[in-house]
Protein backbone atom coordinates (compact mmCIF):
# COMPACT_ATOMS: atom_id res chain seq x y z
CA UNK A 1 0.00 0.00 0.00
CA UNK A 2 2.78 2.41 0.96
CA UNK A 3 4.66 1.49 -2.23
CA UNK A 4 1.60 2.28 -4.40
CA UNK A 5 1.10 5.60 -2.61
CA UNK A 6 4.79 6.55 -3.03
CA UNK A 7 4.73 5.52 -6.69
CA UNK A 8 1.59 7.52 -7.49
CA UNK A 9 2.95 10.54 -5.60
CA UNK A 10 6.26 10.29 -7.51
CA UNK A 11 4.45 10.06 -10.87
CA UNK A 12 2.26 13.04 -9.97
CA UNK A 13 5.29 15.16 -9.05
CA UNK A 14 7.11 14.08 -12.22
CA UNK A 15 4.15 14.99 -14.45
CA UNK A 16 3.74 18.30 -12.61
CA UNK A 17 7.42 19.06 -13.19
CA UNK A 18 7.11 18.31 -16.92
CA UNK A 19 3.94 20.39 -17.23
CA UNK A 20 5.60 23.27 -15.39
CA UNK A 21 8.64 23.11 -17.69
CA UNK A 22 6.44 23.07 -20.81
CA UNK A 23 4.35 25.92 -19.39
CA UNK A 24 7.52 27.93 -18.74
CA UNK A 25 8.68 27.34 -22.33
CA UNK A 26 5.29 28.52 -23.62
CA UNK A 27 5.50 31.69 -21.51
CA UNK A 28 8.97 32.46 -22.82
CA UNK A 29 7.90 31.95 -26.46
CA UNK A 30 4.07 32.10 -26.69
CA UNK A 31 3.89 33.26 -30.35
CA UNK A 32 4.51 31.18 -33.42
CA UNK A 33 3.83 31.68 -37.12
CA UNK A 34 3.27 29.16 -39.85
CA UNK A 35 2.84 29.09 -43.62
CA UNK A 36 1.20 26.20 -45.43
CA UNK A 37 0.57 25.17 -48.99
CA UNK A 38 -2.92 23.73 -49.37
CA UNK A 39 -4.70 21.42 -51.80
CA UNK A 40 -8.51 21.34 -51.57
CA UNK A 41 -10.47 18.49 -53.12
CA UNK A 42 -14.14 19.51 -53.49
CA UNK A 43 -16.76 16.79 -53.08
CA UNK A 44 -20.41 16.44 -54.12
CA UNK A 45 -22.07 19.29 -56.01
CA UNK A 46 -19.09 21.56 -55.39
CA UNK A 47 -16.88 19.23 -57.44
CA UNK A 48 -19.29 19.73 -60.37
CA UNK A 49 -18.47 23.47 -60.56
CA UNK A 50 -14.86 23.61 -59.31
CA UNK A 51 -11.74 21.56 -59.81
CA UNK A 52 -8.99 20.91 -57.30
CA UNK A 53 -8.03 24.02 -55.34
CA UNK A 54 -4.48 25.22 -54.75
CA UNK A 55 -3.67 27.86 -52.17
CA UNK A 56 -1.68 29.21 -49.27
CA UNK A 57 -2.53 29.66 -45.60
CA UNK A 58 -0.74 31.68 -42.94
CA UNK A 59 -1.19 31.01 -39.25
CA UNK A 60 -0.40 32.96 -36.09
CA UNK A 61 -0.65 31.00 -32.83
CA UNK A 62 -0.68 32.28 -29.27
CA UNK A 63 0.03 29.52 -26.75
CA UNK A 64 -2.36 29.72 -23.80
CA UNK A 65 -1.13 26.51 -22.13
CA UNK A 66 1.08 23.60 -23.19
CA UNK A 67 -1.99 21.86 -24.62
CA UNK A 68 -3.91 24.83 -26.09
CA UNK A 69 -3.25 27.67 -28.52
CA UNK A 70 -5.58 30.22 -30.05
CA UNK A 71 -4.90 31.02 -33.68
CA UNK A 72 -5.69 33.26 -36.64
CA UNK A 73 -5.68 31.65 -40.10
CA UNK A 74 -5.90 33.88 -43.20
CA UNK A 75 -5.54 32.28 -46.61
CA UNK A 76 -6.51 32.10 -50.27
CA UNK A 77 -7.47 29.08 -52.39
CA UNK A 78 -8.11 29.21 -56.15
CA UNK A 79 -9.72 26.23 -57.89
CA UNK A 80 -8.90 24.86 -61.29
CA UNK A 81 -11.54 25.38 -63.97
CA UNK A 82 -14.16 22.67 -64.35
CA UNK A 83 -15.51 22.23 -67.89
CA UNK A 84 -19.28 21.85 -68.00
CA UNK A 85 -19.45 20.76 -71.64
CA UNK A 86 -19.17 22.73 -74.82
CA UNK A 87 -17.67 26.13 -74.11
CA UNK A 88 -18.95 26.47 -70.52
CA UNK A 89 -16.37 26.64 -67.71
CA UNK A 90 -16.84 27.31 -63.98
CA UNK A 91 -14.62 27.73 -60.93
CA UNK A 92 -14.58 29.09 -57.38
CA UNK A 93 -12.06 30.68 -55.04
CA UNK A 94 -12.03 31.30 -51.30
CA UNK A 95 -10.51 34.26 -49.46
CA UNK A 96 -10.42 33.14 -45.81
CA UNK A 97 -10.05 34.99 -42.53
CA UNK A 98 -10.55 32.38 -39.81
CA UNK A 99 -9.96 32.15 -36.09
CA UNK A 100 -9.92 29.15 -33.84
CA UNK A 101 -8.10 26.90 -31.42
CA UNK A 102 -5.49 24.17 -31.58
CA UNK A 103 -5.42 21.38 -28.97
CA UNK A 104 -2.23 19.34 -28.50
CA UNK A 105 -2.97 15.88 -27.03
CA UNK A 106 0.77 15.16 -27.45
CA UNK A 107 3.43 17.76 -28.35
CA UNK A 108 3.79 16.83 -32.05
CA UNK A 109 0.07 16.40 -32.83
CA UNK A 110 -2.67 19.02 -32.88
CA UNK A 111 -6.40 18.80 -33.35
CA UNK A 112 -7.93 22.09 -34.45
CA UNK A 113 -11.11 23.89 -35.48
CA UNK A 114 -11.41 27.26 -37.20
CA UNK A 115 -14.37 29.34 -38.29
CA UNK A 116 -14.77 32.80 -39.78
CA UNK A 117 -15.27 34.86 -42.92
CA UNK A 118 -15.04 33.37 -46.40
CA UNK A 119 -15.38 35.64 -49.42
CA UNK A 120 -16.48 33.01 -51.93
CA UNK A 121 -16.08 33.96 -55.59
CA UNK A 122 -17.89 32.07 -58.35
CA UNK A 123 -16.60 32.39 -61.90
CA UNK A 124 -18.26 31.28 -65.11
CA UNK A 125 -17.39 31.53 -68.77
CA UNK A 126 -19.60 30.83 -71.78
CA UNK A 127 -18.05 31.05 -75.23
CA UNK A 128 -15.42 33.58 -74.16
CA UNK A 129 -17.81 35.80 -72.15
CA UNK A 130 -17.01 35.54 -68.47
CA UNK A 131 -18.64 36.76 -65.28
CA UNK A 132 -17.87 36.48 -61.57
CA UNK A 133 -19.77 37.06 -58.36
CA UNK A 134 -18.45 37.25 -54.78
CA UNK A 135 -20.51 36.58 -51.67
CA UNK A 136 -19.67 36.31 -47.97
CA UNK A 137 -20.10 33.05 -46.08
CA UNK A 138 -19.06 31.65 -42.73
CA UNK A 139 -16.55 28.85 -43.32
CA UNK A 140 -15.56 25.98 -41.03
CA UNK A 141 -12.32 23.98 -40.99
CA UNK A 142 -11.64 21.03 -38.66
CA UNK A 143 -8.78 18.54 -38.66
CA UNK A 144 -5.35 17.69 -37.39
CA UNK A 145 -1.65 18.21 -38.04
CA UNK A 146 1.61 16.47 -37.25
CA UNK A 147 4.77 18.54 -36.65
CA UNK A 148 8.34 17.34 -37.03
CA UNK A 149 11.02 18.79 -34.70
CA UNK A 150 12.38 20.76 -37.69
CA UNK A 151 9.10 22.74 -37.88
CA UNK A 152 7.76 20.93 -40.96
CA UNK A 153 4.03 20.20 -40.60
CA UNK A 154 1.61 17.87 -42.41
CA UNK A 155 -2.13 17.87 -41.97
CA UNK A 156 -5.62 17.30 -43.24
CA UNK A 157 -8.94 18.99 -42.66
CA UNK A 158 -12.64 18.80 -43.37
CA UNK A 159 -13.42 22.10 -45.12
CA UNK A 160 -16.91 23.60 -45.35
CA UNK A 161 -16.75 26.94 -47.23
CA UNK A 162 -20.43 27.82 -46.71
CA UNK A 163 -21.44 26.70 -43.22
CA UNK A 164 -23.60 29.81 -42.69
CA UNK A 165 -24.74 32.59 -44.99
CA UNK A 166 -25.65 30.80 -48.18
CA UNK A 167 -28.73 31.27 -50.27
CA UNK A 168 -31.80 29.35 -49.18
CA UNK A 169 -31.46 26.90 -52.08
CA UNK A 170 -27.68 26.51 -51.60
CA UNK A 171 -26.54 23.11 -50.36
CA UNK A 172 -23.77 22.75 -47.82
CA UNK A 173 -20.51 22.20 -49.70
CA UNK A 174 -17.75 20.01 -48.30
CA UNK A 175 -14.15 19.47 -49.31
CA UNK A 176 -11.03 17.80 -48.01
CA UNK A 177 -8.01 20.05 -47.44
CA UNK A 178 -4.47 18.65 -47.38
CA UNK A 179 -1.59 20.87 -46.27
CA UNK A 180 2.17 20.92 -45.86
CA UNK A 181 3.92 23.81 -44.16
CA UNK A 182 6.49 25.18 -41.79
CA UNK A 183 5.98 26.60 -38.28
CA UNK A 184 8.45 28.73 -36.34
CA UNK A 185 8.32 30.13 -32.81
CA UNK A 186 9.04 33.83 -32.45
Amino acid sequence: MKFALCLSLSLALLSFGRAAAADEAARVNPLSIGVEGAVVVPTGDWSDIAGIGLGALARVDYTVSPKLAIAALPGFVAHLVEEQGGSVETSTSELLLLGGARFFPVPAVDLHAFTGLNVWTFRGSVGGDSDSESESRVAFLMGGSYSLPSGLTFGGDLFIPNLIGGREEEDLQVGVLFKVGYTRSL
